[in-house]
């Protein structure tokens, strides 16, 4: 987790917050947190995700589904 954290900071730095490098990172994140039960964080990691995905690369890209129905599985999970 700490190393998928450490690369989104990176990307932040580099490109901006709202680069679809620094979601895909943040999504990476949210997994491993789901991984560790910590779904509540993991939830609010996803959304972010989710959100910067969807400005990036619009609605209907694979990686922004991917976060939408990753965000759907830690609520079902709550």
């Amino acid at each position: 987790a700490q190393l998928a954290q450490e690369a989104s900071e990176i990307h932040k730095k580099l490109l901006g917050e709202s680069h679809a490098a620094v979601g895909r990172d943040l999504y990476t994140l949210a997994t491993i947190q789901m991984a560790q039960k910590k779904n509540r964080e993991a939830e609010g990691v996803a959304r972010k995700a989710m959100d910067i995905l969807q400005n990036a690369l619009g609605g209907n890209h694979p990686e922004t589904r991917k976060a939408i129905e990753l965000v759907a599985r830690i609520k079902e999970e709550k």
